[in-house]
């Protein structure tokens, strides 16, 4: 899975990085984080061919557009991962629903508040995977890597 986030503030992205590392040190999926400072460097990345299941999106960043209209120009090119706002204003969250945002986190962000969302979210990501339960831990395999089944007992 590939994961984007965008927020200008260096500690919010570090934290929001570590609190993302933690929640999926629980499943067996693998992640890559990639961290933007800018939500234009993220938008031209993603313009020129670089794919994201998700994105954290800062819905306030400094000398760019907000954070909705960079949702909103995604969208409009084709994208169709998920996009969380990570946001200190409750102002724009009615309108997150007009770029299909599957998340709307108001700061400070905090592990439980970034369970929830994910959590749905992995629960549909999951229909595409085969779960098997190993002591305490959710294996999840690709249904596409999956060749047969064998059962013993």
């Amino acid at each position: 899975m590939r994961i984007a986030i965008c927020d200008d503030n260096k500690i919010e992205r570090e934290l929001l990085f570590k609190i993302l590392s933690l929640y999926f040190s629980e499943t067996s999926i693998h992640c890559e984080y990639t961290q933007y400072e800018k939500a234009m460097n993220l938008y031209y990345d993603i313009s020129e061919g670089t794919m994201y299941d998700i994105i954290f999106l800062d819905m306030y960043l400094p000398d760019e557009p907000l954070g909705i209209q960079i949702a909103d120009m995604l969208r409009k090119n084709n994208f169709t991962g998920k996009i969380f706002f990570c946001t200190a204003s409750k102002e724009h969250a009615l309108e997150s629903y007009d770029v299909f945002a599957a998340g709307y986190i108001v700061k400070p962000i905090t592990f439980e508040k970034i369970k929830t969302v994910m959590d749905r979210y992995i629960s549909e990501y999951n229909k595409e995977y085969y779960v098997i339960k190993q002591k305490a831990k959710e294996v999840y395999i690709p249904l596409n890597d999956i060749m047969y089944f064998e059962s013993e007992n």
